[in-house]
């Protein structure tokens, strides 16, 4: 039985030799793409990327602290010995049962909350709507005593934090424009503001830090670089969509070496099946076919004249808006351009619409008063870019209506998942979508669509 010795110097970091590398090459390493120069054009070409690190002045290399669940799998199945030096902390902290004021968890929540204090690092995988911020709050009532850093990438879901963290009463703080707490037990921040922090102001302050939607960390990104600056050893990622090995390593490995190892998921159909989240209804139809337009050129040519300014389109969009005020339902629109929207606004206005529109330079406090009037039926709908596709659940919402197309998964599911929110009398929320026949790019944009629906059950 060959033998390995890891040192754990702290937890952001791992040591190993040179030969105790070429060991763990094949559990430390995935394969990625670089581009070479042929005869008349540079082509792809796969190689095996390492994500140990080397140092300047060391012959050992580094990997992070969070891959070591990985390397202990990968050294039992090869009947390695192997051998931890070192400690990385979190095993110290003792916990409670969660706790949070005026909440009763779900079995579902219960479940994912015990596997994460278990393992005290790591990240969490649950469905759009179905109490992210719940389980922060959870993870932070169970450790009396600790102080915790939660991060966030933008500025509606900081509010949301805050305003949880606030009525359910912990003592908490926001870092963030002419807000600089620093002396709370919880402190909530964007990732922008506190990377222009100086790594000494924070790098021993904290024993725990909480991503949210965590499968926003790029690698080597603002992300990346506070969380290997700091040294709290409790390390805890929440998102609804988490990258995997095979679709996406590299961020995969950094996620998972930074925070940790994958602790549970409950899926998106876990949710609607048990009656957490309500069932979409999808609504298809196809927008008027002419021919002659499948000769334009460049797809941001397709996207500007066949869906942005194409008038039959945008007539059938506020007609299902009008329908849906009719049912007593509200509606959220999603467009991709601005100009797109501003269309839109104009067209449900003219037909008497109570609507807004919501894009980047709108302010976040605005944001909160539109989506409060929208939960509460004072708007018949909203149009919203990207600005929306996070963050924002609206339980009363009853359309979900995809004006601007596209081709992820990812994107589709975050538009859908505004709406997913139970509340009284709603058991379904309505997905409005449309077939635009006139452009190959646009048939193979919905053909995606349709797959992810027949997968989910929807067709």
């Amino acid at each position: 039985m060959s033998a390995l010795t890891v040192h754990i110097l702290d937890p952001v970091e791992c040591m190993i030799t040179k030969q105790g590398a070429s060991i763990l090459k094949p559990c430390l390493s995935h394969v990625a793409t670089t581009y070479v120069q042929g005869p008349w054009k540079r082509h792809p070409k796969e190689y095996i990327k390492s994500v140990m690190m080397k140092r300047e002045g060391s012959s050992n290399l580094f990997f992070y602290t969070g891959l070591m669940e990985r390397v202990r799998l990968f050294c039992k199945e090869k009947g390695i010995d192997l051998e931890e030096k070192g400690n990385a902390a979190p095993a110290s902290y003792p916990f409670i049962r969660p706790h949070v004021e005026g909440i009763e968890f779900r079995t579902d929540q219960k479940r994912l909350l015990r596997a994460a204090l278990t393992k005290k690092r790591g990240y969490i995988v649950s469905g759009t709507g179905t109490g992210k911020t719940l389980l922060i709050l959870g993870l932070i009532s169970s450790f009396p005593g600790a102080r915790f850093l939660c991060l966030v990438h933008e500025l509606t879901l900081l509010k949301q934090l805050s305003k949880e963290a606030e009525k359910r009463g912990f003592k908490s703080g926001l870092y963030h424009g002419q807000d600089k707490n620093l002396g709370l037990p919880v402190i909530i921040s964007t990732r922008q503001t506190w990377s222009r922090l100086e790594p000494k102001d924070y790098v021993d302050k904290f024993d725990g830090v909480i991503i949210d939607e965590c499968h926003h960390m790029p690698p080597r990104g603002e992300y990346s670089r506070i969380l290997s600056n700091m040294l709290a050893p409790i390390r805890y990622g929440v998102t609804a969509t988490a990258p995997t090995e095979t679709s996406n390593p590299e961020k995969f490995f950094e996620l998972s070496g930074l925070l940790g190892p994958f602790i549970g998921e409950f899926t998106l159909e876990e949710a609607i099946e048990q009656g957490v989240l309500a069932k979409p209804k999808l609504i298809l139809d196809m927008v008027p076919e002419h021919k002659a337009q499948r000769d334009i050129k460049g797809y941001d040519q397709v996207y500007k004249r066949l869906v942005v300014e194409n008038d039959e389109y945008n007539r059938m969009i506020v007609d299902d808006m009008v329908k849906d005020k009719l049912e007593g339902l509200t509606s959220l629109v999603f467009v991709h351009e601005n100009e797109h929207g501003e269309i839109l606004l104009r067209l449900a206005e003219s037909k008497g619409l109570h609507v807004r529109f919501i894009q980047g330079e709108v302010k976040v406090e605005d944001r909160i008063e539109t989506k409060d009037m929208l939960d509460a039926g004072e708007l018949d709908s909203v149009i919203a870019n990207v600005v929306w596709m996070e963050g924002i659940n609206i339980r009363t919402l009853g359309s979900v209506i995809n004006a601007g197309g596209g081709k992820t998964d990812l994107r589709t599911l975050q538009k859908i998942g505004r709406g997913l929110r139970t509340a009284e009398g709603k058991e379904v929320v309505y997905l409005r979508d449309y077939y635009n026949p006139n452009h190959n790019y646009l048939v193979n944009h919905f053909a995606r669509r349709l797959i992810l629906y027949m997968k989910k059950g929807w067709v």
